[in-house]
């Protein structure tokens, strides 16, 4: 059979993924101002209301924060959000659930506080996109805190993401469909982690972009994506 073959190659595209942050030190300070402000409000709260005592082991606390005249958002998240679209476009033309343009909105925020041998198993968010920041990052000789993402391959087959993080990472980024796993492995030295995180969802009460800062308007000099 002398007839040539005609093989063409062909792969599942990958129109979704993620986008790894470095912040400048001025929004890490603002992060951190919001941190304290809330562990103090916590404190006070706990004067008043004690919370009953649970297993060490199982007390991941969170406290909501407050991002103060929408700071973070316009300055950081708005930019982040557009630079996503740009870079991964099919995922929010898939975002089909809305028939007309909305603005974005934080639509939660808050700091985790993960203490030794506390696991965050893996789950999502109810939203568009969802990001974390690594704050304080514990390590103790070689072993490192471990985030990773899990999803499934063209085969059904879960594959998962490894992130090793130590004290390097911090005031790294990571932003990404609201839909994407996502966990924490346990760390088992004595120490606290903290990270920042926080959903975005459309707000169908601000029709027509009204809220919407322009990319022109909202770019904060000192973000770097990789």
């Amino acid at each position: 059979m002398n007839e040539n073959l005609k093989i063409l190659p062909k792969a599942a595209e990958q129109h979704i993924g993620w986008l790894d942050i470095r912040l400048p030190k001025s929004a890490v300070d603002r992060l951190t101002e919001y941190i304290t402000f809330a562990r103090e409000k916590n404190k006070k709260e706990l004067l008043l209301f004690p919370a009953p005592p649970r297993p060490k082991a199982n007390r991941v606390t969170s406290w909501t924060l407050i991002d103060e005249n929408k700071w973070f958002y316009q300055s950081i998240l708005n930019q982040i959000i557009n630079e996503y679209n740009k870079i991964f476009p099919r995922f929010i033309q898939n975002q089909s659930t809305l028939t007309f343009d909305c603005a974005s909105t934080l639509s939660s925020f808050w700091v985790t506080v993960q203490q030794q041998n506390q696991n965050i198993p893996s789950h999502d968010h109810t939203a568009v996109f969802s990001f974390v920041v690594w704050m304080k990052m514990p390590v103790n000789g070689d072993e490192k805190s471990v985030y990773y993402f899990q999803y499934s391959d063209i085969l059904g087959n879960i594959q998962t993401e490894h992130i090793p993080l130590g004290p390097e990472d911090e005031g790294r980024m990571l932003f990404f469909p609201a839909q994407l796993n996502h966990g924490v492995y346990p760390f088992h030295f004595d120490s606290e982690r903290l990270t920042v995180s926080g959903n975005i969802k459309y707000d169908p009460r601000q029709i027509g972009n009204q809220n919407r800062i322009e990319p022109s308007q909202s770019t904060y000099e000192g973000l770097e994506f990789s």
